[in-house]
């Protein structure tokens, strides 16, 4: 049935399309009406049309591909007239059925030839050329690796992405655990540090109204306070670089600088010229700046169980606080015996104290909570009958020295509460910070492995598509060279390259069956024209000529070696010159070569003599040639008949010619009288050349 048209055959040129449809349809139809209706007549005319159609439409695209600069215009042309030169020898007559299914099996098999094979690789050419400025991205445009490498490189990268911004998380809970571990390293040092500006501004309150009482003390205090504000100050300015809060290096810097103005306050307790009431309220500024600095400090962490015990230790560190203001408050009371307002405070202070406590034990796990208790009960006696003393004014029974010591043995019990709390979070601290670090480690190296992983997987993917594809793509290479003994990969894969595979298999076979009945049928063609060759009377030949000029035999029939004595393969590959030189007269060599360069590529015709190197007759050849063209040259196809029996004949017409008129002119001579003058003899025969043209060029 022939071809008919698909969407495969188009090559995007709407214009060229356009035509190529057009041919097909009619070809078709030529078809059907030859296959199916057998009106032989109307296939002839739609053939006819086909025909004209397509030189019509060839003209066409070779003034396109002129136009656009194509160096295949010749070589489509000499393709296209060696296609026409088949319907020009056979004509088309409606009474050969078998030659006319011939001829639209050529046409079927030539239009296929056209549409694939020459225009589908000028589509650049004959496409209009793209609008400046305008560009779109096509996935055909990449190799396939590449396709391969973006699309995974893309999750990929998203996936590195993602493991980059949870390593930096990760990397930022480490650093604030590691900052919290150092934030409670710090808050040791506040507590110590709050601890002894308490007891330095008890013993303070207690010089101010007795010099002779604990002078050495506040001295021996004053000393250890300094080294304790000094350590806390080289810890202070450490954190000050890393804390990432603003509102807590503000705190924590306000409670440096409150540390400056006790210098200053104990000049004037040393002097004596100070208040009282003035001399706590620094101290009581510089307890509350540490105190209020730990929550601030805090709040910039994540929420955990540390933090709920750290603002615990902040309770009872205001407790403490509270505790302290109170040993001051009745030293003042009871060194100055002067009951009244004070004694409100004291109550007041008392009740901050308890309301802190329940705070405390609140927040602290039980076993502190039980310390807490503990050490309010070791003291709740005499501090009970001393608060009650100072609340009903009644003072004679009470001593400043005597309520300074109970309230300081309270206090310091408070701060084995305050160093187990400080133990604690120390210790919770560490926890916390090994348990996010190995949290950080299992995580960055599960991602590591999941990216690792992934990497893995798709160069496993790349690696089980891109080389089989290659070596496929290599053996259809080779198949379409004319390679036939090329192993096919991948048969034996059950994937989808496995079924290209074998489809390229069976398209091997075919190609190899294909030759094979080419090679059969080119070998029997090529046996017919043999003994069509040898059963000739001359010798068939085929010269082939270069642009250069340069002439050489081709081949020759056997004809030659009963002729000239020469085999068929002496001569082949043999310059014409050299042949001209072993078989021709050397006194008609330069006429004939003369004639053979002179001539244009158009058929001749001649005749010349044989050398002849042994006694015998001339031997003459008369030679008739046509040339046609081929690519890099012309192919001259002739006939070398031997006409040395015509030469003979002629010779021997011509001997008998002159016999019978010399006979006819002496028996005219006895008959006739004698004449008063000799009878004139006839002339003489002129001698033909050695090379004389026979027929002239055509």
């Amino acid at each position: 049935m022939g071809i008919g048209w698909s969407d495969d055959l188009a090559i995007g040129v709407a214009a060229v399309d356009g035509e190529h449809r057009n041919l097909v349809e009619l070809l078709a139809a030529a078809n059907t009406t030859f296959e199916v209706a057998g009106d032989v007549r109307a296939a002839v005319r739609l053939l006819r049309r086909f025909l004209s159609a397509f030189a019509a439409h060839f003209a066409d695209e070779q003034r396109l591909l002129s136009e656009a600069g194509s160096d295949a215009v010749a070589a489509r042309d000499r393709d296209y007239r060696t296609s026409q030169f088949v319907f020009a020898a056979h004509p088309l007559e409606a009474d050969d059925v078998e030659v006319i299914g011939q001829l639209l099996n050529c046409a079927n098999a030539w239009l296929i030839d056209h549409i694939v094979r020459q225009d589908t690789p000028l589509k650049a050419l004959l496409a209009a050329p793209p609008r400046p400025g305008r560009f779109r991205f096509s996935f055909d445009m990449m190799k396939l690796r590449w396709r391969i490498a973006l699309l995974a490189l893309v999750p990929l990268g998203a996936l590195a992405a993602l493991v980059m911004t949870s390593a930096w998380e990760l990397e930022r809970n480490v650093s604030a655990m590691r900052l919290m571990t150092r934030m409670n390293h710090l808050n040791v040092h506040v507590s110590d540090l709050i601890h002894a500006l308490q007891r330095e501004r008890g013993l303070a309150t207690l010089v101010f109204y007795d010099r002779r009482l604990g002078r050495d003390q506040l001295r021996q205090q004053y000393r250890e306070t300094d080294g304790v504000v000094a350590e806390f100050r080289m810890v202070a300015r450490d954190m000050l670089r890393d804390l990432p809060d603003a509102e807590a290096s503000r705190r924590l810097d306000s409670a440096l600088h409150g540390l400056d103005l006790i210098r200053e306050v104990r000049d004037d307790v040393d002097s004596g010229s100070f208040d009282a009431v003035e001399n706590m309220d620094f101290y009581t500024t510089a307890i509350d700046d540490l105190t209020a600095m730990i929550p601030e400090v805090v709040r910039t962490f994540l929420p955990s169980d540390f933090t709920k015990l750290t603002f615990a230790l902040v309770f009872l560190q205001q407790a403490k606080e509270r505790a302290g203001h109170e040993r001051a408050a009745g030293v003042a009371i009871l060194s100055a015996a002067a009951p009244g307002r004070p004694t409100l405070s004291v109550r007041d202070l008392t009740a901050e104290q308890r309301a802190l406590g329940a705070g405390f034990m609140a927040l602290a796990p039980g076993d502190l909570a039980r310390a807490y208790q503990a050490a309010e009960r070791a003291t709740d006696g005499p501090m009970t009958w001393m608060r009650t003393m100072l609340e009903s004014g009644e003072l004679t029974h009470l001593t400043a020295q005597e309520w300074f010591d109970i309230s300081s043995s309270r206090i310091d019990a408070l701060r084995d509460v305050e160093n187990q709390v400080a133990a604690r979070l120390e210790a919770e601290a560490e926890i916390l910070d090994r348990r996010t670090n190995q949290r950080f480690m299992m995580l960055a190296g599960g991602m590591a492995m999941l990216v690792l992983l992934s990497l893995l997987m798709v160069l496993s993917l790349g690696w089980s598509i891109l080389p089989p594809l290659a070596r496929l793509a290599e053996a259809v290479r080779r198949l379409a060279d004319g390679e036939r003994a090329v192993a096919i990969p991948g048969l034996s894969a059950r994937d989808e390259l496995g079924g290209v595979a074998r489809f390229v298999q069976q398209l091997k076979e075919r190609l190899v069956r294909s030759d094979l009945l080419e090679a059969r049928r080119l070998t029997a063609n090529a046996e017919r024209l043999r003994v069509v060759a040898d059963n000739t009377p001359g010798i068939v030949f085929r010269v082939f000529q270069s642009e250069t000029g340069r002439l050489a035999m081709v081949c020759a029939s056997r004809k030659l070696n009963d002729i000239v004595g020469l085999s068929p393969a002496d001569i082949v590959d043999t310059p014409v010159r050299r042949l001209i030189r072993q078989l021709v007269r050397p006194e008609d060599r330069s006429s004939l070569l003369r004639m053979l360069r002179r001539s244009e590529p158009s058929s001749l015709s001649f005749e010349f003599q044989l050398r002849q190197d042994r006694p015998g007759p001339p031997r003459w050849l008369r030679v008739v040639v046509s040339p046609s063209p081929t690519e890099g040259g012309w192919l001259w196809d002739g006939v070398a008949l031997d006409v040395s029996g015509l030469k003979a004949a002629e010779r021997e017409r011509v001997r008998i010619a002159e016999e019978t008129a010399r006979l006819g002119a002496m028996a005219q001579k006895k008959t006739s009288p004698a004449p008063d003058r000799p009878a004139p003899s006839p002339p003489p025969s002129t001698p033909s050349p050695n090379v004389v043209p026979f027929k002239g060029r055509s």
